[in-house]
């Protein structure tokens, strides 16, 4: 069975751009452009619901020093693992691969942000120098 989407493809690229266009976004807002788009399926959403609840039960899962023990096994989906008692070493593996994939997939987000502070950090002190400026350098502005 294919995976529907609840927006169309086009709507769906519609949406990506606005929230492009927009550089700082919150969820309600991103929900009120999808509700235009969205086409509803109860039986679906009831499904979908008590899938997220599960994956949010699950990850909620951790040892007594607040460590997440329970975790996805990568290229199965809704399958999770208990890291301290699995025995199955592929499965192990995979959990791990996953997790490197998300810090590596993170590292550059990560450097874009630092590299956009500084960008914006050195605006803001050129432009803070320049309102202790005399009125006679600045033109009076």
């Amino acid at each position: 069975m294919a995976k529907q989407s609840v927006v169309s493809k086009e709507a769906k690229e519609y949406i990506i751009e606005q929230i492009r266009e927009n550089g700082l976004i919150t969820v309600e807002e991103v929900a009120g452009i999808v509700e235009k788009h969205y086409c509803f399926d109860p039986i679906r959403s009831k499904q979908r619901e008590l899938d997220n609840y599960s994956r949010r039960l699950l990850a909620t899962i951790r040892d007594s020093a607040g460590t997440r023990t329970v975790l996805a096994v990568k290229g199965s989906p809704g399958l999770y693992v208990n890291i301290e008692s699995c025995s199955d070493i592929p499965t192990l593996k995979r959990v791990d691969s996953q997790l490197a994939d998300r810090f590596e997939g993170l590292k550059l987000p990560r450097r874009i942000i630092k590299r956009r502070i500084q960008h914006l950090a050195g605006q803001q002190s050129l432009f803070q120098a320049e309102d202790h400026l005399p009125d006679v350098i600045t033109g009076g502005r």
